[in-house]
């Protein structure tokens, strides 16, 4: 009997191992409500111990910080992810090709950056597609990572996203925050309150975003000198998920419940 336990308890934790059992079985993609009704959840942070985060960028591309952005990614020899608009996305193929030969990963961000509370779910399904097309245009992969506007989404959008095969991604804590007015400021409150696994939101779009570049390096410095890696949202999770593929859409769902992931927010 205990040959039989032993042998069971070493081919569970192989598989653990394997990513083939999650380690933690309540931290999965979906929630049941209290009437029993299953809905998906977004993605906030991984859970795992080790020193590993997440770090993205909305908004752009956008040739006023994408380049320098990116330059600053080159030199600290780590990868991102990269949420575009699809207007934007079209507008500057050549910053999204930049984005993808230089090692980072895409994500959809709509096409116009429309405000989720507003518009209807058919608009929103349409916004997500025409984002996709723009990406594969210029890059002839799709992407199955989603974040909405600002953030903004229902259990209803989010159920129709993840019919659509898409991975929505949240984050856990943000760079800009108006508790940090200098890009000093902004690096080392993220320095301060990072935990393991989390996502970081940056932008590199739409609004003046000189500060986040100016605090880029410093935030990258800080976290490296607390013993942190950077990972891309696919390689964060465990076990990590395909980000993008060529050809037809095929439906995502048993990945995105295979991801270990925890909803629960930090400080943002």
């Amino acid at each position: 009997m205990q040959v039989i336990r032993a042998r069971s308890f070493l081919i569970c934790a192989i598989l653990v191992s394997l990513g083939i059992l999650a380690r933690n079985p309540t931290a999965a993609s979906f929630v049941t409500d209290k009437l029993g009704i299953t809905h998906p959840r977004p993605i906030y942070r991984a859970v795992t111990r080790e020193k590993v985060v997440a770090l993205t960028f909305d908004d752009g591309p956008d040739p006023r910080f994408t380049p320098r952005v990116l330059a600053i990614l080159h030199d600290k020899g780590i990868h991102a992810t990269f949420f575009v608009v699809g207007k934007n996305a079209e507008k500057y193929p050549n910053l999204v090709e930049a984005i993808t030969t230089s090692g980072n990963v895409l994500g959809n961000h709509t096409y116009s950056h429309p405000d989720f509370k507003v518009e209807s779910k058919s608009m929103i399904r349409s916004e997500v597609n025409k984002c996709d097309q723009a990406i594969w245009k210029i890059t002839k992969v799709h992407t199955n990572l989603f974040r909405s506007p600002k953030g903004v989404y229902d259990s209803q959008e989010l159920r129709m996203l993840t019919d659509m095969g898409y991975t929505s991604v949240q984050w856990a804590i943000t760079v800009e925050h108006k508790a940090s007015p200098t890009p000093k400021e902004m690096a080392a409150r993220i320095v301060q309150k990072i935990e393991p696994g989390e996502i970081i939101l940056a932008h590199d779009g739409r609004l003046d975003r000189r500060k986040t570049v100016e605090a880029l390096p410093l935030l990258i410095d800080g976290l490296k000198k607390k013993g942190y890696r950077f990972a891309t949202v696919p390689e964060l999770l465990n076990p990590p998920i395909a980000h993008h593929y060529a050809g037809r859409r095929p439906d995502l769902k048993s990945q995105v419940t295979k991801s270990r992931v925890n909803a629960r927010p930090h400080a943002t």
